[in-house]
């Protein structure tokens, strides 16, 4: 004959004034606030979307692309980082870009300058040293 066990049922309540649960954070290294103009291409298509990078870590970043952005979870892309240097003593500037090949692991529905968008999860190939 088997033998049962009683497990003791617990209920608890939340309170309706409860807080948000506060999200996973799966970076391994601080993220760093930068609002960035930056282009996604995703493999294999030859035109890029413009997004805009809201912050950036060494092992990934988050961007938010137009509504209408053809971009799924898994996709392989390449993100071109775009930004003016400038020297006062030189008295020049220039636009330098750089890139980072990424895997799309994270898409949702987001709100940018009070428009539909989509936010994008990148995680890099390779680390970016910040």
């Amino acid at each position: 004959m088997l033998a049962t066990t009683q497990i003791p049922q617990t209920t608890q309540l939340v309170p309706k004034t409860s807080t948000i649960p506060q999200i996973d954070e799966r970076r391994s290294s601080n993220r760093v606030q930068r609002r960035v103009s930056t282009m996604l291409t995703i493999l294999g298509n030859a035109e890029g979307i413009s997004c805009t990078m809201e912050n950036v870590c060494e092992s990934g970043a988050y961007l938010v692309a137009p509504s209408d952005s053809a971009v799924r979870l898994g996709d392989r892309c390449e993100l071109i980082l775009r930004s003016e240097v400038d020297s006062q003593k030189a008295g020049w500037s220039t636009h330098c870009d750089s890139s980072a090949y990424a895997t799309i692991i994270r898409t949702e529905t987001a709100m940018h300058s009070g428009e539909s968008a989509i936010g994008v999860g990148l995680r890099f190939d390779q680390p970016l040293y910040l």
